[in-house]
């Protein structure tokens, strides 16, 4: 090693060694000796169990070899244990060879990351919380239909369980297929008021819940998303335009996580329109197979994006509503790339200033 390049080495501020092929210790920085508190001198001839414990000098020992015998270097972060606290290192390794480009020796280069570390972890603590906050969100903007979803079922049943009081009352006869049609449709809509309160009970516990792919109908989780908060844009004068393809192949997915695309999405594009003064207020929802993918395409004729907003819709905390938290499409991108997805924003037609594309990966039945 050359004296200007040993001078580097032992001004700089992060941690440099370099061991030879058997791992022993044939150079360390001054930064290393005051990082371990060791000097060079009890160092240099010495393995990593003269430093670390056992596990971590196990472990270094194991990347070594990795480096010596792949002949290329090798970067990781690592928590190590130095004295009685825990450190997070960044590690570069670097095969070094003689002429006859054999490797004679490994050099490496590592840094403390502990605040790093620790900042990253406040961010993802505030991102999962601000998460859950707008996935509340969009509980409230369901909650604020079901009374209306669940009014419907409970008219309906109020309704024939009079008809049948009153048959009884004025009547004074037994009609069995006008009880039986009358409890059927009690039944039944018992059952749609069952299938409201789960859906609601899903979505509250899907941001715990472990995530488990399965193949998922996407028709009929447009349908269940877009029955919770279907009053919601006929109370703000929404055209519902629904297109789906019928028979399309099931996706990869998450049932209760993609009716949470679908509110999301929709919810987006009646926010867009309640920012408008026009009078034919629409939303299209469409659903098509594209060639290996099924395909999901949102619409809209409110206001649209600017070039700004385009370049940052699917960042985290961006939003252009004064009250918006600007995480509904960054939610909508995180669940749609965990299923190996992708959504982008198409051109504007003629038609809808804001056309949002998502596309999904066909359910594969392995076990046929």
């Amino acid at each position: 090693m050359s004296s200007p390049e040993q001078d580097l080495l032992n001004v700089m501020p992060m941690f440099a060694w370099i061991k030879d092929c058997r791992g022993r210790y044939t150079y360390v920085n001054p930064a290393f000796c005051r990082f371990v508190g060791h000097t060079a001198d009890s160092i240099i001839g010495q393995g990593d169990r003269k430093i670390w414990d056992a596990a971590t000098a196990a472990r270094w020992a194991g990347d070594e070899e990795r480096v010596i015998l792949r002949r290329t270097p090798l970067y990781k972060q690592d928590l190590i244990t130095v004295g009685e606290k825990s450190v997070w290192l960044e590690i570069r390794l670097s095969p070094l060879m003689d002429e006859d480009e054999e490797v004679i020796a490994v050099a490496g280069f590592g840094d403390d990351i502990s605040f790093r570390k620790e900042i990253e972890g406040q961010l993802a603590s505030a991102l999962d919380t601000a998460m859950e906050a707008r996935h509340m969100a969009s509980l409230g903007i369901m909650a604020a239909g079901i009374t209306h979803e669940l009014n419907q079922p409970l008219q309906a049943i109020k309704l024939s369980a009079d008809s049948i009081v009153y048959w009884f009352q004025k009547k004074k006869t037994f009609d069995p297929i006008a009880v039986m049609k009358a409890l059927g449709l009690i039944s039944r809509n018992a059952d749609r008021i069952q299938r409201i309160i789960q859906r609601v009970r899903n979505f509250v516990k899907s941001r715990q819940a472990v995530q488990e792919i399965c193949a998922v109908d996407l028709n009929q989780a447009v349908r269940n998303g877009l029955e919770m908060i279907e009053h919601q844009l006929l109370s703000h004068g929404i055209e519902m335009i629904i297109d789906l393809e019928q028979s399309i192949s099931k996706v990869s997915g998450d049932e209760t996580q993609l009716e949470e695309v679908i509110i999301n999405l929709v919810t987006n594009a009646r926010q867009s329109l309640d920012l408008t003064e026009r009078e034919d207020k629409k939303v299209r929802i469409q659903t098509m197979e594209c060639g290996e993918n099924i395909c999901l395409k949102v619409s809209d004729n409110g206001t649209g994006f600017s070039e700004e907003a385009v370049e940052n819709i699917f960042r985290p905390f961006y939003t252009t509503k004064a009250e918006g938290l600007g995480l509904g499409l960054s939610i909508v991108h995180s669940i749609v790339s965990g299923f190996s997805g992708k959504i982008e924003l198409l051109q504007p037609t003629a038609e809808f200033s804001t056309v949002l594309y998502v596309t999904l990966m066909k359910w594969i039945d392995t076990e046929t």
